[in-house]
């Protein structure tokens, strides 16, 4: 290469002296000996050139080699892998704040009272009504939810999903009796999932249940509170592992066996060696959803038990949602045999940022003359969008217990058959 270098610079230096020799009439000698030394400084200074490109190469080497010896080519491609992950995995969650007051003006509150029931909930043994917000004239951090959503798909057949709450729903559900104080963390879900097909999905893990139409995350309801048949008859989240897929013609299904038992009372540690069978079989169009679901199993006693549930949802419009959730469930120690929910709500979008909600309940638990009474419930809220992803709800609620049953505290030595709470959450989506 160099030697070309070299006759093409003589022969450029040529092109320039020839001419000089017929523009003027001058000794031959002497014009040669110019050309010889213009000859010569060119070739010094390829030849200093071609050194000065031998050199660069090999510090190009040498620092090739100091990389590989630090781990930096290791470092380039783990950030290579972060960045194809964070591509790949979707975050997303909400934070929810909010306030409550009881027209009853009860003395007691969710967390003092031995029975975890309080203010807003009822006194029987278990909580009747609005687990996640029992405290009377109370501000409360109801969520952090976070969730990284790494799910498989046609193009990835391996993936992952993950949950996590902090605040009063993380007490709530994630401590052994609900009285952490709010303060308490919890993790909804967190499975690994294999994609074999479109109709076969293997999950493995913790996720959520099957059952019911309202769930545990504030940004996912009309309402701020949750229903009687939330509270009562349906499980939360399980342990264990599922089969999931879709069909043609809008059909899905989903199995799974869990820890616990079937209300999912119990998941980690598993002190059973019962295992809780679980079902889910839908069918939905653009409009209509209907879901048929189920758990099947033990309770703590190693009574059978099951809870059958079926959810419909209907939106004619885009501003019109109307759904319907009805369960039957027996044979939980708490609860007994022949338990009945039946929860009817919607909302109407007045604009696209207003919008209005309502739900209606009965409830029956212990339907075998034990003489706990029917339970109803009347639930009116509004939602505005101040801004975008920040959302203000304002909510009524209407709670009687029947046959005159004084379930509800009033001031500080009383009770009554019925309770009227005024309250507001304000959310933020992300």
């Amino acid at each position: 290469m160099r030697s070309t270098w070299k006759t093409l610079a003589a022969v450029a230096a040529s092109l320039m002296v020839v001419p000089q020799f017929a523009a003027a009439d001058t000794d031959v000698e002497a014009q040669l000996q110019l050309m010889q030394q213009r000859m010569a400084e060119m070739e010094d200074r390829l030849t200093a050139a071609d050194e000065q490109l031998d050199a660069a190469n090999d510090r190009a080497e040498e620092q090739a080699v100091l990389i590989e010896r630090a781990g930096l080519d290791e470092s380039m491609e783990s950030s290579s892998r972060i960045s194809n992950f964070l591509e790949q995995t979707d975050f997303s969650g909400w934070l929810a704040a909010s306030y409550f007051y009881n027209f009853n003006n009860p003395g007691t509150t969710g967390t003092s009272s031995p029975s975890g029931a309080g203010g807003n909930t009822g006194n029987l043994p278990f909580p009747v009504a609005n687990p996640f917000h029992p405290d009377h004239n109370s501000f409360q951090l109801d969520e952090m939810w976070f969730t990284v959503d790494g799910s498989a798909n046609e193009n990835k057949k391996a993936g992952f999903f993950f949950e996590m709450v902090y605040g009063r729903t993380g007490g709530a559900i994630g401590s052994s009796d609900g009285r952490s104080g709010g303060n308490d963390f919890w993790i909804p879900a967190a499975y690994v999932e294999y994609m074999a097909s479109e109709v076969a999905t293997i999950r493995a893990g913790k996720f959520g249940t099957f059952v019911g139409y309202e769930v545990p995350g504030a940004a996912n309801n009309v309402n701020i509170t949750r229903g009687l048949t939330y509270t009562l008859f349906q499980p939360i989240d399980h342990v264990g592992a599922s089969l999931s897929g879709d069909f043609e013609g809008g059909f899905d299904y989903a199995l799974a066996v869990t820890n616990g038992d079937f209300l999912g009372d119990v998941n980690q540690p598993d002190d059973k060696r019962n295992k809780t069978f679980m079902w889910h079989v839908g069918w939905g169009t653009d409009t209509l959803n209907l879901g048929f679901n189920g758990t099947w199993g033990q309770d703590e006693n190693d009574n059978d038990g099951y809870v059958i549930d079926f959810v419909g949802e209907w939106t004619p419009a885009d501003n019109i949602l109307t759904w319907i959730n009805f369960d039957y469930a027996s044979g939980d120690q708490l609860l007994g045999t022949n338990n009945y929910g039946l929860a009817v709500g919607g909302r109407y979008g007045f604009t696209d940022t207003f919008g209005l909600g309502g739900r209606f309940e009965w409830a029956r638990p212990l339907d075998d003359g034990s003489g706990v009474p029917d339970w109803y419930s009347i639930t009116a809220t509004t939602d505005y969008e101040i801004v975008e992803n920040l959302i203000w709800k304002v909510e009524v609620q209407w709670l009687m217990a029947g046959d005159d049953f004084n379930a509800f505290p009033k001031k500080r030595s009383s009770s009554t058959d019925n309770q009227v709470m005024l309250g507001t959450q304000l959310y933020y989506a992300f």
